[in-house]
């Protein structure tokens, strides 16, 4: 027989969770049977979720927001959306091709990265312009600077969303649109690279900045000469036609989580550790599209619309 508490049942984590899970699913998937008419990816529609059922939205509301964000409920969430979000990272690393870039000729490469440098050029003078008309406080300098380029970036996953969501996936412009958008996440995270060295530089000295780059480039070097091989081996033992065994699909996964784990610890992006463990590999059958087949449901399905709406939830407009 079943027993009564007296507490609320909503006061414990995980029935909180579940019913934010059930009302982010309803919302996104009710704005998407309305927006897809136009055709309007379902991205949009899990961020308007988020933002309706976030802190800015309904909880404006103190009894809302009481039930759905408690003390706790912002680390969990967050936890669970960061999760999401490294495997995303790191299957969308698994099916990167990087040879897509050499096949699709210098057009992709160019557009790719065009779309980035364009973008930080103009915002660099549009920067400059306002600075010296405002006259803006140098902390307020740097957050301008750093505003302009996180919008000049676009994401290789986000592309591949649209890409996806569009249905243009196998057809000729979307292995352009994919080629150029994979050259420009690269030229981005070099960038990226280099501006996390710099900041570790004046917060640490030189030390901080050595000892990031020391531990990224022996991960680097760890991944092509010995990770990669390891999974080209795991290739050659599969027999042709049959299933990688699981033993070797947790183990890839569990590398790809502590390649985060360790790019987190030197100071660097967790999901670029992901990423670049993902890049190492082999595309294609066996072993990539068994990870894509085992986990893309889970990670694209459940996961990762979690992590857009939280994202959205945790927006506060309010304060600005």
């Amino acid at each position: 027989m079943g027993r009564v508490y007296d507490s609320n049942l909503l006061e414990a984590t995980l029935p909180r969770l579940e019913l934010l899970m059930f009302a982010i699913f309803f919302t996104s998937h009710v704005f998407h049977f309305i927006l897809k008419r136009f055709s309007i990816p379902l991205l949009v529609s899990q961020i308007l979720a988020g933002m309706i059922l976030g802190k800015a939205g309904l909880g404006l509301q103190a009894d809302y927001r009481s039930i759905m964000f408690g003390i706790d409920s912002d680390q969990l969430f967050g936890t669970i959306g960061g999760f999401g979000f490294q495997l995303f990272a790191f299957l969308n690393g698994v099916k990167m091709d990087l040879s897509l870039i050499r096949k699709t000729g210098r057009m992709a490469l160019c557009s790719g990265v065009l779309s980035m440098v364009m973008p930080v050029l103009f915002g660099a003078v549009t920067t400059s312009i306002v600075n010296s008309y405002l006259g803006l406080l140098e902390l307020d300098k740097l957050s301008l600077s750093l505003v302009m380029l996180v919008h000049s970036m676009t994401p290789f996953p986000v592309t591949c969303s649209f890409v996806s969501d569009l249905e243009l996936t196998h057809s000729e412009l979307g292995r352009l649109g994919l080629s150029a958008a994979l050259s420009s996440e690269l030229l981005t995270q070099f960038l990226a690279c280099n501006a996390f060295l710099v900041g570790i530089f004046y917060q640490y000295h030189y030390q901080g900045a050595l000892k990031t780059v020391a531990i990224a480039t022996a991960f680097i070097i760890l991944t092509v000469f010995v990770v990669r091989p390891a999974m080209l081996w795991v290739i050659k033992q599969t027999p042709e036609g049959r299933p990688v065994r699981d033993l070797y699909i947790s183990f890839v996964v569990l590398g790809a989580l502590v390649s985060g784990l360790i790019f987190q610890f030197i100071g660097l992006n967790m999901f670029l550790g992901s990423l670049a463990f993902g890049l190492a590999v082999p595309a294609g059958p066996p072993l990539a599209s068994a990870l894509v087949d085992k986990f893309e449901c889970m990670v694209s399905g459940v996961l990762i619309p979690l992590f857009m709406a939280m994202c959205a939830c945790d927006n506060d407009e309010s304060k600005f």
